[in-house]
């Protein structure tokens, strides 16, 4: 398996309006429709199970690349813009043997204000 990074440009407030009445809604990208998601979806997946998607060696690198920083306790989680908990998703690629991941720092901003950011998103293809 590897790992290429597509975009690091982080892509502030997808969402950004009070708690959701459909968890299921999708947050769409017009001229990325690959990347439309649900926060349903997401908070099914959060960042530290990835390593059962890409592996230690592959997660080291992508927490090196975005500078994450690595829970030090069982308490803490991973953490990306907005101080929000990290989650990411997977969709296909250009290929079969090619998938989007995408990371996503999503939850409570302020009382009632929910808020999602893309934080990068990057290519996996399967060996």
């Amino acid at each position: 398996m590897q790992i290429q990074v597509l975009d690091l440009n982080k892509k502030p407030r997808v969402f950004d309006d009070i708690e959701p009445n459909d968890y299921y809604q999708m947050i769409e990208f017009p001229n990325y429709p690959a990347w439309n998601f649900s926060l349903a979806e997401i908070y099914n997946q959060p960042f530290g199970h990835l390593v059962n998607v890409v592996g230690n060696e592959l997660l080291t690198q992508i927490i090196d690349s975005q500078g994450i920083k690595i829970p030090q306790t069982e308490w803490e989680t991973y953490r990306g813009g907005d101080n929000l908990p990290l989650y990411y998703y997977l969709r296909s690629g250009k290929t079969s043997d090619y998938q989007l991941l995408i990371i996503v720092s999503s939850g409570e901003f302020q009382p009632a204000r929910y808020i999602a950011n893309i934080e990068a998103v990057w290519e996996i293809k399967q060996a």
